[in-house]
């Protein structure tokens, strides 16, 4: 939702043309001219991220990735829920988790992703102690880890909201721009657990069915990912 607000303000703004208008006395008070557009609206700011359009493909679901997924012993379960939901359509951005003394583990775990067709990078920071944390960051394409790693110290809570795919409500209070909701009486459910993990205080129930809707979707495709989940959660 949130990306396609964007894209429409985008389109928008592109198409907008600017005219020139003579000074005008207000009050007493000469005002300079404005630029006059077509619809009502902020200006955006319409710099695209460029890049080749083959690394904007995104990979197809097919009953093989399904079975590749499954049977995936290098994963965890949290993990296949999450790649599952980038075949799927459902989010664009998740991570997977490697070992430092496991060369072969994270070999097939690579190769796994280069079967399932989406795009990954290593990653990795030191904590303040010197203790190094290492992970593979895995996107829907090859556009959106090269959008990550260009933008790696500035990717803004909204950017990264929507490459999650978590809803858009909760995006905003993420953001600072809705109240967050800072304490749970109920317990995450897996589904929660799995995709989500930030809550508005004024849509959390409708945040809560949007996450709901995209486990039972998922659970459509493979009952045996989702249940595994389930079960390593519950």
């Amino acid at each position: 939702m949130v990306a396609q607000i964007a894209a429409n303000a985008i389109t928008l703004a592109g198409s907008c043309f600017c005219q020139s208008v003579a000074s005008r006395w207000i009050n007493g008070i000469v005002v300079p001219p404005r630029p006059l557009y077509h619809h009502d609206m902020l200006p955006i700011n319409d710099r695209r991220f460029m890049t080749l359009s083959s690394r904007k493909t995104v990979p197809l679901l097919t009953k093989e990735k399904i079975r590749l997924l499954e049977a995936a012993d290098c994963l965890n379960s949290i993990e296949k829920v999450r790649l599952l939901a980038i075949l799927a359509g459902k989010r664009w951005l998740t991570e997977v988790s490697i070992r430092k003394d496991g060369s072969s583990h994270n070999i097939s775990v690579t190769d796994l992703l280069d079967d399932l067709g989406l795009a990954w990078i290593d990653e990795c920071y030191t904590k303040k102690d010197g203790t190094r944390v290492d992970w593979i960051e895995v996107g829907a394409n090859a556009a959106v880890i090269e959008y990550i790693t260009l933008n790696r110290h500035t990717l803004s809570v909204l950017e990264a909201g929507v490459l999650y795919g978590y809803p858009v409500t909760a995006v905003l209070a993420a953001s600072g721009i809705l109240n967050e909701k800072r304490k749970r009486v109920r317990e995450k459910t897996t589904a929660q657990r799995c995709l989500g993990g930030i809550f508005s205080s004024d849509n959390e129930k409708d945040e809560e069915r949007f996450l709901e809707e995209q486990w039972q979707a998922l659970s459509r495709i493979t009952k045996e990912i989702v249940s595994e989940a389930t079960l390593h959660l519950g």
